[in-house]
């Protein structure tokens, strides 16, 4: 069976008076949306305020400078609201829910780690306000855009660094009007769109322009198949544009990759062919849009406040309606496709299970070098189940917690100094308790070994 959750917001005030909704979660395969999973009436999203994590949803204010953190499992609940020096309208969690995004009309962009409660900032390196904010797919590095028409690519790691080093983004992009959108995809593709009507592809590793492709229409959204094949455009017209990238009709009539060197100044005038036409039910600019995990569906959000579903082999709609917001769509996401898991299956990752709790003097400190603080740093880890062995001498299997036990009974013992025992019996005691203490150790480093052989095996 396979789910795939599918996260809505859209953009309303307190004072706009809707009973409906304006955040859900349901699943996208489900044949109806009786089966949403969460619903939320009282917080009032951004543009782009809303993202999640496997465990939590983040959700910034509409009227005040506030993030509300939801805790997804077993219901949503509001587990805390984080006060801000200013408003957040941005936010996004990266690939592995360990860091999140968020972008100011000032111009900045901040990371927050959501382990410590650390926040780091840029400096004010656009000169108006950020538009778009997106994750590398290895969650090596976020990618800003802005009013300004640039276009800026941050490593996490250089702006995470505990070292007071200059925080500045390794690439500067540029386009000739103001960036709406960004997407990126596998191969290191950034996809970033303006109110022109271009689409550039840059290699986000080296910053080079691979390819412009031209539109007739201003872009409000983007989205890019998982796989890099296709990526779409929503229009402000309400049409979707889909664009080939396996192999792109440059100006001479011939395909050629999107990568060849030789076209990368050869701009693309995009066919008419490949632009899906609005449809009544779903009226005005398509402000968001996501692909699903097997690249067959997109999922569309209109600002009358219509969320559809088309069909990406043939353009056509699927389903027209498959929820009203009564408001402006501004968040589209789908957080992946997960099999539900066999009975007895073993699942090997690891998530942030609750956000550090955020003091405000943090995020006032995120522009300057000291905000590392050792002492909020620290490590665990756990081992959910159990991994069999081959047995005792007495038949019993092998167990994380009876080895622990083992260890815990023998450094008790040898700190007992053996009891009432003298000369040699003493010494004979501790060295076998000695022994048992290895034993209990060695099996420990054996599981160790099996568990990375299978991560290993898992990422192969």
């Amino acid at each position: 069976m396979l789910t795939e959750p599918l996260l809505l917001g859209s953009t309303r005030h307190p004072t706009d008076g809707f009973d409906t909704p304006s955040i859900l979660l349901l699943d996208l395969h489900s044949p109806s949306t009786s089966a949403t999973t969460t619903a939320l009436k009282r917080s009032h999203t951004t543009s782009g305020g809303l993202t999640r994590t496997r465990t939590h949803l983040f959700a910034a204010q509409t009227d005040k400078a506030v993030i509300n953190i939801y805790t997804l499992a077993p219901s949503a609940s509001l587990t805390t609201s984080v006060p801000l020096p200013e408003p957040f309208p941005l936010l996004s969690a990266s690939p592995c829910g360990a860091l999140l995004a968020a972008a100011t009309a000032s111009g900045r962009v901040y990371i927050w780690e959501l382990a410590t409660g650390r926040f780091v900032a840029t400096p004010q390196t656009h000169l108006q306000a950020v538009t778009a904010l997106a994750w590398s797919a290895d969650g090596a590095h976020v990618v800003s855009a802005g009013a300004d028409s640039a276009v800026l690519v941050w490593s996490a790691a250089a702006l995470l660094d505990t070292r007071d080093a200059p925080r500045t983004p390794i690439h500067s992009l540029r386009h000739r009007a103001p960036v709406t959108a960004l997407a990126t995809g596998p191969g290191a593709l950034l996809l970033s769109a303006d109110t022109a009507g271009t689409v550039t592809a840059w290699d986000l590793h080296t910053g080079a322009r691979l390819r412009d492709f031209l539109l007739t229409t201003p872009i409000t959204s983007l989205a890019l198949d998982p796989a890099g094949r296709a990526a779409y455009a929503g229009l402000a017209d309400g049409a979707v544009q889909a664009l080939d990238l396996l192999r792109p009709t440059g100006a001479t009539g011939a395909a050629n990759g999107l990568r060849e060197e030789a076209y990368a100044d050869v701009p693309i005038a995009v066919a008419a062919e490949s632009r899906w036409a609005a449809y009544s039910a779903a009226p005005g600019a398509v402000c968001a849009l996501a692909v699903s995990a097997d690249g067959s569906l997109l999922v569309t959000g209109s600002d009358s406040g219509v969320v559809g579903v088309r069909d990406v082999a043939t353009g056509g709609v699927w389903r027209p309606v498959l929820v009203d917001m009564k408001a402006p769509v501004s968040s589209v996401s789908l957080g992946g496709a997960f099999p539900v898991a066999a009975s007895g299956e073993v699942r090997v990752g690891w998530e942030v299970k609750e956000p550090a709790k955020v003091r405000y003097e943090a995020v006032l400190a995120a522009t300057s070098g000291s905000t590392w603080e050792p002492a909020r740093y620290g490590v665990g880890a756990s081992l959910v189940g159990r991994l069999d062995g081959d047995g005792d001498a007495e038949g019993g299997s092998f167990g994380v917690e009876a080895d622990l036990d083992a260890v815990m009974k023998g450094a008790a013992a040898m700190r007992g100094g053996g009891g009432q025992l003298v000369g040699a019996a003493r010494v004979a005691a501790l060295e076998e308790e000695l022994r048992g203490v290895y034993e209990a150790y060695e099996r420990m480093a054996d599981v160790q070994r099996r568990t990375w052989e299978a991560v290993v095996a898992q990422r192969t």
